[in-house]
């Protein structure tokens, strides 16, 4: 008997455990792992990267950045990518989401704006005027595109 919940399809890969077979975890199974090779035959360079893990609060930011693991982790004399998935639709509006985004990314080197969708209802103009740092890039289409069509490079 497998000691796996009933629920669990192992002919059928799922998010959590390609992220897993990434990390070089060993939760996942061979439907996982053919789909992780069909994505990196598509993208190589996609499981690429460091990861760790600090307790914090994104409504202070500069704790975030002073953090040892932080400083020890990241080379801010390099690209570094800030992915804010999944946490800014937590974020209140009087905890002023635009200077936590505009803190966080003006401690990257040389950073480009890609806007993502926040997951709380609002108007265009309500993401513009919000949600985009001041001075650090223009929101455009509202800050809005779908994450599988991003927007072109500006030339």
């Amino acid at each position: 008997m497998s000691d796996l919940a009933p629920e669990i399809d192992r002919s059928k890969p799922h998010p959590a455990r390609l992220y897993d077979f990434f990390l070089g975890g060993e939760n996942n199974f061979a439907a996982d792992r053919e789909a992780a090779a069909e994505v990196l035959k598509h993208s190589p360079s996609a499981p690429e990267g460091r990861t760790a893990y600090i307790q914090a609060d994104v409504r202070d930011p500069a704790a975030i950045l002073s953090d040892s693991v932080t400083t020890e982790m990241l080379d801010f004399r390099q690209p570094i990518g800030l992915i804010l998935a999944a946490i800014l639709h937590f974020v209140r509006d009087e905890d002023n989401p635009r200077q936590i985004i505009a803190t966080l990314l003006d401690a990257l080197p040389g950073y480009r704006c890609r806007n993502g969708i926040p997951m709380r209802s609002r108007s265009s103009r309500s993401l513009a005027s919000s949600w985009c740092p001041p001075a650090s890039c223009s929101c455009r289409n509202g800050g809005r595109t779908a994450p599988a069509r991003p927007r072109p490079r500006p030339r």
